[in-house]
């Protein structure tokens, strides 16, 4: 389930088969509203998720069909994707834990975390089911 992060959906991380995702816009929105905290920091944030939305843009004017996007966002969304969580634990890791910023960088690291362990789990289960073990 791909939630706005709003607390109304806490209830359902805990219900079996459902996974909670976060929402890039959602994340955008709130480095856009710390730009005036930390414009630096706030920046290189949006640059990252900009960056995602280029792919994604892409994708609509080429009008790629799912498997093409798949293979695109594996591509160039996946590398950006690790680049940006690098960057925002090697910026977590320096800044004072009260900014606004590091409060959303957690945010995020949580759900790319999710978001791996996702594509771990997908992997592990091809990988079983290519081996024969179900």
């Amino acid at each position: 389930m791909q939630t706005d992060g709003y607390n109304v959906y806490d209830d359902f991380e805990s219900m079996e088969g459902i996974t909670i995702y976060g929402c890039w816009t959602h994340a955008r929105r709130k480095f856009v509203e710390s730009l005036d905290e930390d414009n630096v920091k706030a920046t290189q944030a949006l640059m990252y998720i900009n960056k995602l939305y280029h792919v994604e843009n892409t994708n609509k004017e080429l009008q790629l069909c799912h498997d093409e996007i798949k293979t695109r966002r594996q591509k160039e969304s996946y590398p950006i994707i690790r680049e940006f969580e690098k960057w925002l634990e090697d910026t977590w890791n320096k800044a004072l834990r009260t900014s606004r910023d590091v409060v959303y960088m957690t945010f995020i690291i949580f759900y790319i975390n999710v978001i791996m362990l996702q594509i771990l789990i997908v992997v592990l289960l091809v990988l079983k089911i290519l081996n024969g073990i179900y």
